[in-house]
């Protein structure tokens, strides 16, 4: 009797890291970020919302859902804002209750406040924002024109030409690392910049005092420096995709611990279990 619970404690111990083992991958396939579309709608005069691609035959849900019911914004989630089709600019504020791993705002007016912080904000040319949350990486765009109200690590400043960055750009929080950057590669890079000192005017360039800011330093870790200088074209299909791959990350690491583990349970129980029939055929053989 000892020996079949032995047997069955084994068995269902395997059973658990598998059970385990599933549930981690069903975790994983939940953690794949979902990709927001949210365009104005001028008849409506609201933003409207759709998940996974725009379908223009499709006039999208209200904003509110954006925040609430099951298909809520989670975090590590992309958020993409389009151009309005009459090309006729947003109002009103567009909040977001997560933390976003992107956020790209696409020839339109927008003010965006991400409570959770932003990983990589795209503002493309054309487009004005206010951003509001720390981001990691800001990327700012020819022909735009953005205010970041809180932190940002790394700014790009990108112009589609040789010497000629064509942007309005300020900061209210602190910046540590600025590049200025043409089809050529980077052209300028500061440092350490105090709050609410960065500026930079399309006409004049950096207006911030010196006393403000340092032109030499280390680029902090979470910059991207290879990000292309050009500009950018978003398309629903482009952007669902660079959302999709910030999971990649995730997939390529080992899973087969578990698994192993499991393997050898189980096979530890066949090998007791057959211990257990040898010994009972012994002791029922010495019986007779």
């Amino acid at each position: 009797m000892k020996c079949f619970k032995k047997v069955v404690s084994l068995a269902a111990a395997a059973a658990i890291v598998l059970s385990g083992s599933a549930f981690a991958t069903l975790r994983a396939d939940a953690a794949t970020p979902t990709t927001y579309y949210i365009k104005y709608d001028e008849d409506k005069s609201e933003w409207r919302m759709q998940i996974g691609n725009w379908d223009k035959e499709y006039e999208g849900t209200q904003l509110y859902y954006l925040n609430e019911g099951n298909d809520k914004v989670k975090d590590g989630d992309v958020v993409v804002i389009l151009e309005n089709d009459e090309g006729v600019q947003g109002h009103g504020d567009i909040s977001i209750n997560a933390h976003l791993s992107n956020l790209t705002v696409s020839r339109t007016s927008a003010v965006v406040a991400a409570t959770g912080g932003i990983d990589n904000c795209y503002v493309l040319g054309e487009s004005t924002a206010a951003i509001s949350g720390n981001v990691t990486n800001g990327y700012v765009y020819d022909d735009a024109k953005c205010t970041f109200n809180n932190n940002v690590t790394n700014l790009s400043l990108i112009a589609s030409q040789e010497n000629d960055v064509d942007l309005d750009c300020s900061v209210k929080g602190t910046v540590a690392y600025c590049s200025v950057s043409n089809p050529g590669g980077i052209v300028k890079q500061y440092y350490s910049f105090a709050a609410n000192t960065f500026y930079y005017d399309h006409a004049s360039g950096l207006m911030t005092d010196p006393s403000n800011y340092s032109t030499s330093g280390s680029v902090p870790a979470a910059s991207t420096a290879t990000q292309t200088t050009t500009q950018t074209t978003t398309t629903a299909s482009s952007q669902q995709s660079a959302g999709n791959a910030s999971s990649g990350a995730y997939d390529d690491v080992p899973k087969t611990g578990d698994s192993n583990l499991a393997i050898y349970l189980f096979a530890l129980s066949a090998i007791s279990f057959a211990g257990c029939l040898a010994f009972r055929r012994k002791a029922a053989s010495d019986n007779n």
